[in-house]
Order: structure tokens, then sequence, then C-alpha cells
């Protein structure tokens, strides 16, 4: 597989090693690099991850779906609250920016 890897504002693209087979398996059609990553990169913003947040693909039943990119960590008040898009430290929980984003 390959993916737009972010490292101090600088970009790779990388070949990298198929998912494990764990979770859910989401058949990536297209992975999007929207502004706010082309900002990071100008800002230098300190990331080093894959990048791509906005993730379409589908499932193996055919379903479409679109990947949520904010992974809550169920322990702050936010996430509890189920606004975890509010939680303090939203960039490292994600994708794309804190964790690894979308490859294909």
């Amino acid at each position: 597989m390959r993916a737009v890897y972010f490292k101090d504002g600088e970009v790779e693209l990388r070949d990298i090693p198929q998912a494990p087979d764990e979770g859910i398996r989401v058949h990536v059609r297209s992975i999007g690099i929207c502004s706010s990553d082309l900002h990071m990169l100008e800002m230098k913003f300190p990331v080093q991850c894959i990048a791509g947040h906005e993730v379409p693909g589908v499932l193996d039943d055919g379903t479409s779906v679109a990947v949520e990119p904010v992974v809550p960590c169920n322990e702050c008040a936010s996430c509890r609250a189920g606004d975890y898009n509010l939680r303090r430290m939203c960039v490292a929980g994600t994708l794309g920016v804190g964790r690894n984003g979308g490859t294909s």
C-alpha cells in the first residue's frame, strides 16, 4: 500500500505494510488531502503521521461508509457526554493529524 506521510512540514510518499486483520475493514475508494492538511504543512505543524482524514469507502458487504476521523478517548468529560469533537486533546485523536490517516 502507499501513503502520503507528513513529517515536520515535509511530505513523503511511502510504501507501507498491509493493515492488520482487526476491526472493520473499509475498502478505501479515495483519500482527501484538504486545505487543513495544506495549512499544517505551510505552518510546519509538528506532525509525523500518514495524512488523510477524509476517507470514504465500502465495507465487505458493499455498504458505503465514511470514516469518522476523530477517535474518542471515552475517558474525558467531553467524550463521556458524547461530544468527542470538543475534547481538549482532539488533535492527538484525529486521523491524519495525531494518528495515522487513510491509505489505499
